[in-house]
């Protein structure tokens, strides 16, 4: 399988009119966000200013991925030190290209850097005439001001940071966000999972083999249409019979360079997941894959309201209760705290989690309401009914985790449901999936619409990179989920107010 490598910013500006080489000068959020940035800009120089140093090293101590991130690019700066030995010329510069030696490639672009590296090295005036406060983000706008105007260089600021970047704006100072790491230009062009048909598709395709398995019917089809199609996305289709329309619905299950492998698929509008039915087309599908075995690993995306902890819950219970394919259910979420860090909350892992958890105690409440239903059933009793079940969330079937205290663990035969992940970067979100073991399946959530990391953005997410890379996985799932189905006033406010 070939993955075509993403452009990085500086060679899309390479290929701008203005091509001549750049002066990248990095905010600190840079290589706390990635902190392999100094090689990703091929031919263009960077310039790591004292402030960028003395904020990494403030911050090497932090717990977690800030601290982890900050120490690795402290790391990285001065391994090309050493490689440059210790006569070089600070005046001109490193060649990055060194660390060939220490990095050769990673998983998203051949890494052939051949700019330079530049230390500050010389004093500059702050510039309090126009920005009053003493912070480092003016110290930032103030060495880039030196640079351009006194010493003429073409410098552009990188900063995931908006206001840097409407400050360097006033003083006509070229800036940019890192796209190194976006996934899609625009977030419409990203992975959907669901491939409208035309009119009555099966009955115009040429099939090769058709027959019947368990409830599901099988085509080995050749189209031109396929030749994007993803294993286990899902396809849908008017079947017009003179005035009466109804919907097929297919998911590709296998695909060559001649023949795809379709089959139908469970309709859960009319049959229920522990009392919860579909209530549109994009969650049927994600309840078919929510509960094929064979998927191991589902995304969905949505606004809120649109059913995914709902759908991902009652999909979880439903395997492990009645199907005992899997023994526990593991949820946790990133956490973008307005007050206190959840570590600094009393009480156990769980009850620190607990205020962030509106969402998934409302919907076991819903699922408690569904289970009740099943009057007699010892399943129900143990587990679902919320007089014998005061704290749901504390039974036996699900456990809540922290992301904090997530490093190491192995999850064997576990539904692992991973909310919030448009808050994770890439990497947190390839850690989170490796700890996967066999058996388990994993469930992304998130809504790419309300991404509250200040580093992030809807293209850059953990979400959407799990979403781009998991339709080359032969045993992955994406859904969008389309529009708002909690209740109809939800579904109005989200659409007029």
């Amino acid at each position: 399988m070939t993955v075509q490598k993403k452009k990085s910013i500086a060679k899309a500006e390479v290929e701008s009119p203005e091509s001549a080489v750049k002066l990248y000068l990095l905010d600190a959020n840079i290589p706390v966000h990635d902190p392999a940035a100094i090689i990703r800009f091929h031919e263009h120089d960077i310039f790591i200013p004292t402030v960028l140093l003395e904020e990494l090293d403030g911050l090497k101590n932090v717990s977690g991925e800030v601290g982890r991130n900050s120490r690795q690019a402290l790391q990285l700066i001065e391994q090309l030190q050493n490689l440059a030995g210790p006569d070089y010329d600070i005046k001109n510069g490193i060649p990055i290209s060194l660390l060939s030696s220490v990095i050769l490639s990673d998983s998203e672009q051949q890494i052939a850097p051949t700019g330079r590296l530049y230390f500050q090295d010389f004093s500059v005036p702050k510039l309090t005439d126009i920005f009053k406060k003493d912070i480092p983000d003016n110290e930032y706008i103030a060495v880039a001001h030196h640079l351009k105007t006194v010493l003429g260089k073409n410098v552009v600021i990188i900063s995931n940071d908006r206001n840097m970047r409407v400050k360097a704006r006033v003083l006509n100072i070229a800036r940019q966000p890192y796209k190194n790491d976006q996934v899609v230009e625009d977030i419409q062009l990203l992975y959907r999972g669901t491939y409208e048909l035309p009119d009555n598709f099966v009955a115009t395709a040429e099939i090769i083999r058709t027959w019947k398995e368990a409830d599901f019917q099988h085509y080995v089809i050749t189209t031109t249409l396929g030749k994007d199609w993803r294993i286990n996305e899902f396809l849908y289709s008017k079947n017009i019979v003179g005035t009466n329309v109804t919907e097929d619905q297919y998911m590709v299950l296998e695909r060559d360079a001649n023949t795809i492998h379709i089959r139908t698929i469970h309709d859960f509008t009319k049959t229920s997941i522990w009392g919860i039915f579909a209530k549109s087309r994009e969650q049927n599908f994600a309840l078919n894959a929510l509960t094929d075995p064979d998927i191991d690993f589902v995304t969905l995306a949505g606004q809120a309201g649109s059913g995914k902890t709902l759908l991902a819950l009652a999909a979880a219970i439903y395997c492990i209760l009645e199907k005992n394919q899997y023994t526990e259910i593991i949820f946790t979420r990133e956490i973008i705290p307005l007050g206190k860090d959840p570590g600094s909350l009393p009480g156990t892992e769980e009850k620190k989690m607990a205020p962030w958890l509106g969402g998934l105690y409302n919907n076991l409440e819903v699922l408690a309401e569904s289970g009740e239903k099943k009057k007699g059933d010892a399943v129900t009793d143990k587990y679902m009914q919320k007089k014998k079940m005061p704290n749901p969330y504390i039974d036996n079937i699900v456990a809540i985790k922290s992301l904090s205290f997530m490093q190491g663990c192995s999850l064997l035969r576990r539904i692992f449901i991973v909310d919030e992940t448009q808050n994770l970067t890439a990497k947190q979100a390839k850690e989170l999936i490796t700890r996967s073991g066999e058996g388990s399946k994993v469930i992304f959530l998130g809504n790419l619409a309300q991404t509250a990391n200040p580093y992030l953005s809807a293209t850059s997410s953990g979400l959407a990179h799990a979403v781009d890379r998991s339709k080359f996985y032969d045993h992955g799932s994406h859904i969008t989920l389309i529009g708002v189905k909690r209740s109809r006033l939800a579904e109005f406010a989200a659409n007029y107010m």
